[in-house]
């Protein structure tokens, strides 16, 4: 009730002369003069507006060539699927100081080949091999 009271007495109050000559003589002239923009300004303003797809182009391009581009850093990783797909069971083999020798080849229930090897001291199935080369690097 107190709301709406003051809400009335705020509708019933006149708006000051001073305000609405100020609002009538706010009209915007008939003729304007346009002046356009100089070449490089609309230069700037294309080049502003596609610098975000440029941007992204460019990143999806380096994005593209790394991944065919070797990866130098996980070489034990290459080595090892290397002997795992080239070593005959019970032979070791060295794979960076270190010594890796495939027990034994089956295929798991997903239907995938997998192999059984100690690398080091450490009995391993291939199927760890990732969390394995996760742990190392």
């Amino acid at each position: 009730v107190l709301v709406q009271q003051h809400a009335r007495q705020i509708e019933q109050t006149p708006i000051p002369e001073a305000i609405t000559a100020l609002l009538h003589g706010a009209t915007t002239p008939e003729t304007a003069e346009v002046i356009p923009f100089p070449w490089w300004r609309r230069a700037s303003q294309q080049l502003q507006r596609h610098a975000a797809a440029v941007a992204c182009v460019a990143l999806l391009a380096g994005y593209g060539v790394a991944q065919w581009l070797p990866d130098s850093g996980n070489s034990f990783a290459a080595q090892l699927a290397v002997a795992l797909d080239s070593t005959p069971s019970g032979r070791q083999v060295q794979v960076q100081d270190q010594q890796l020798t495939p027990q034994l080849s089956f295929i798991n229930h997903s239907g995938e080949f997998c192999r059984y090897v100690s690398l080091a001291g450490q009995a391993l199935d291939a199927t760890a091999e990732q969390r394995y080369l996760k742990s190392q690097h």
